[in-house]
């Protein structure tokens, strides 16, 4: 006579004979999960994007030149004005 609870359920650890057939050989032998290509290489490609970001971030600066008028009869005068990350109210 064949029992009717869970597989597994009383220690035997094996699957009837429908349960068998049904499940298939999945079933029987657990399998390692296949690596996928395209993800891995989309996750190293992220890596590397972010690490270029932090690093264009960490020695950028940028050099504008500010026109500066002291009184309307005298030329403007150029000061040259250098921003850097460390600028940027996100970072304070």
């Amino acid at each position: 006579m064949e029992s009717r609870g869970k597989p597994g359920f009383s220690g035997a650890g094996s699957l009837s004979g429908s349960r068998r057939s049904y499940m298939g050989a999945a079933a029987a032998a657990p399998s390692k999960p296949a690596v996928d290509g395209c993800g891995v290489a989309l996750r190293v490609f992220i890596l590397a994007a972010t690490l270029v970001a932090a690093v264009v971030m960490g020695l950028d600066r940028q050099t504008s030149t500010v026109q500066v008028t002291i009184a309307d009869t005298l030329p403007p005068l150029q000061v040259p004005v250098t921003a850097k990350w460390s600028y940027s109210s996100a970072f304070v």
